[in-house]
C-alpha cells in the first residue's frame, strides 16, 4: 500500500533540493563573470573611444599639415625663383650713341694757357665721360677758343676738343682722340666770372658718335 510518506519520498528523491552553500557558490559565480564582462566590455568600449578620438585627432590635423606642406612648397619655389634671378644673365643695355649734354667749366684764369677742371652734368651715358681737365687756349681763327678736354672720370679715355665762339655764343665738336673718335656736336654756351681769375663756362647741346 502506498502511503502519503511514500510519495513525498519518492518526489524528494527525484527533485533534490539544491543545497545552499551551493546556491551561494553559483550565485558569487554569476556575479564575478557578469562583472567580468561588464569590465571587458567597459574596456572595449574604453578602446573605441580612444580610437575614435586619435582618429578625430589625426583627422583634425590633416588641414594643418596639408597648408604646412603647402606653405613649405610655397617657400621653395619662392626661393628657387630668387635664385634664377639673380644668377640669370643681365641682357647688355644697348650704348647710347645720341643725346642731349651739359658740361660745365671751372678756369683759372691766373693760369698760362688758361687750365682747370670740367663736370659732365647731362649726357653721361652718352658722352662716357663725367669729368676730368682741361686747357684752354685761343683758336687758330680769331675770335674763338679751344678747350680741350682730357676724361680722367668715366668709361672712356682719350680728349675731344670744343670750340666756341664768343660772337654769338654757339660752339661745336672740333675734333677727338681715342675713345672719343668719332664724337660730334655743338649748341650753345654761356660764361660767369665769378671773380677776376676764375671763369665758369656752361656748353649745352647735342652730341652723337659716328663710325
Amino acid at each position: 500500500m502506498i502511503t502519503e510518506e511514500h510519495v513525498m519520498a519518492t518526489l524528494a528523491h527525484s527533485n533534490p533540493v539544491p543545497d545552499v552553500e551551493d546556491i551561494d557558490l553559483v550565485q558569487v559565480g554569476t556575479a564575478s563573470y557578469l562583472a567580468t564582462l561588464e569590465q571587458r566590455s567597459s574596456e572595449v568600449t574604453n578602446l573605441d573611444t580612444k580610437q575614435t578620438e586619435q582618429t578625430s585627432t589625426k583627422r583634425s590635423m590633416v588641414p594643418w599639415l596639408v597648408a604646412a606642406g603647402v606653405a613649405a612648397i610655397i617657400g621653395v619655389a619662392i626661393i628657387f625663383a630668387a635664385q634664377n634671378t639673380e644668377q640669370a644673365p643681365v641682357a647688355d643695355q644697348p650704348t647710347l650713341t645720341a643725346g642731349p649734354v651739359t658740361i660745365k667749366t671751372d678756369v683759372d684764369r691766373s693760369q698760362s694757357p688758361l687750365s682747370g677742371t670740367f663736370e659732365v652734368t647731362v649726357g653721361v651715358d652718352v658722352l662716357g665721360c663725367s669729368g676730368g681737365t682741361l686747357v684752354s687756349m685761343n683758336s687758330e681763327t680769331f675770335g674763338k677758343m679751344d678747350n680741350v678736354m682730357t676724361c680722367e672720370s668715366g668709361p672712356n679715355t682719350g680728349t675731344f676738343t670744343i670750340v666756341y665762339r664768343t660772337e654769338d655764343f654757339n660752339w661745336s665738336v672740333l675734333e677727338s682722340t681715342d675713345d672719343f673718335t668719332g664724337l660730334q656736336g655743338e649748341g650753345r654756351f654761356s660764361f660767369v666770372l665769378p671773380s677776376p681769375s676764375t671763369l665758369t663756362e656752361t656748353f649745352t647741346g647735342d652730341i652723337e658718335y659716328t663710325s
